[in-house]
């Protein structure tokens, strides 16, 4: 049976499948786009393929230019493992109980938030201060992982960008890390390439 290639027209990522997927509608796994495919034409090749709505939950419609959320995270309580079991021994003396305080603080009061377009870092419970950084801007995204922390399953993800306000956002905490990573890059990729952003542009900052 013949294979076929295409790229996603919602992230470009490249794909590559058997022929009886023509006529068929399917999902990218890469940004969870619907594509679908033409039927085969009589020279058996498939040359271009069209455009389908993304599945989202209480949209009837959308188009490639709506921002549309990826993925919303806080930190995982294994990050601050280390405070939690001196909390957990020093609870007797109150000062245990301001280190789980301090905890459940951080975890409950961080968000990270992505979207086709942006991410956002949003901070604090009743007094919030958000920090966003637009995608196209973004240079590269690095993930720093100790020994522990690739036990745990956990580890920090720094965003480096050309945006003077915001040169980097770090995410700290973040469970499958390797899988969030590559959720940025394929999502700041798509950005670049929507917003006809070239690597080049890059090299001088």
């Amino acid at each position: 049976m013949s294979a076929i290639t295409l790229n996603c027209p919602h992230c470009n990522q490249p794909l590559e499948g058997n022929e009886d997927l023509c006529g068929k509608t399917i999902k990218c796994p890469f940004c969870s786009g619907e594509i679908i495919i033409p039927e085969k034409p009589s020279s058996a090749k498939v040359a271009t393929i069209t455009y389908a709505t993304p599945s989202l939950p209480d949209a009837d419609a959308s188009t490639p230019d709506e921002e549309l959320q990826l993925f919303e995270l806080k930190p995982t309580a294994k990050a601050f493992l280390g405070q939690i079991i001196g909390g957990i021994l020093l609870t007797p003396i109150l000062i245990g109980l301001f280190l789980l305080l301090n905890v459940w603080y951080k975890i409950a009061s961080l968000r990270y938030r992505l979207t086709t377009q942006r991410l956002f870092v949003q901070r604090g419970l009743i007094a919030k201060q958000l920090e966003e950084l637009e995608l196209f801007r973004v240079k590269d995204v690095i993930l720093k992982q100790t020994i522990l922390q690739r036990i745990l399953g956990f580890g920090t993800i720094t965003v480096l960008s050309t945006d003077d306000t915001t040169p980097h956002i770090t995410l700290i905490g973040m469970s499958n890390p390797v899988e969030t990573k590559e959720a940025i890059r394929s999502a700041f990729r798509a950005a670049r390439k929507r917003e006809g952003v070239r690597m080049a542009e890059f090299i001088p900052s």
